[in-house]
């Protein structure tokens, strides 16, 4: 997690030119965290994932005119975006957070889909909680 004092001092030491760059950067960065986090990450941790990016030593060397340090496929993007919330502690525990939530959701669901016979098997063998789980995995997987 990078210092906010240190993110604005940088802002603050860049012309013009390099204030156009890092606003092209954020927007880019923002495009990319929504493509690869969609709406697990709030808001507000979105924005502060953007300005910590500002002193990450790709986006420093892009400001400075070295064009090949950012990333340019969607596989170096999403490694790009994973390393910054990998970085930030409350980011990896907003996604934790979400995906316990629609955990919960979508067990529910999944608990309402079942007629009452099937559940009672399920319980009585044990494995309700291992089938709503797979069910689980695989509704995460298709949306992703």
């Amino acid at each position: 997690m990078s210092d906010l004092t240190t993110i604005q001092n940088v802002i603050v030491g860049l012309t013009p030119q390099q204030l156009k760059r890092l606003g092209e950067i954020h927007a880019q960065v923002n495009v990319e965290l929504a493509r690869n986090f969609g709406d697990r990450l709030a808001p507000i941790m979105t924005d502060i994932l953007v300005q910590e990016s500002t002193t990450h030593p790709d986006v420093l060397a892009a400001l400075e005119g070295i064009r090949e340090s950012l990333p340019q496929t969607p596989a170096e993007w999403r490694s790009f975006v994973q390393s910054l919330v990998r970085n930030n502690d409350l980011a990896q525990r907003n996604i934790a957070f979400s995906d316990e939530a629609q955990k919960a959701e979508i067990r529910t669901e999944e608990l309402a889909r079942l007629r009452p016979d099937q559940r009672v098997t399920l319980s009585r063998s044990g494995t309700l909680d291992e089938y709503l789980e797979d069910r689980f995995k695989a509704r995460l997987e298709a949306v992703q």
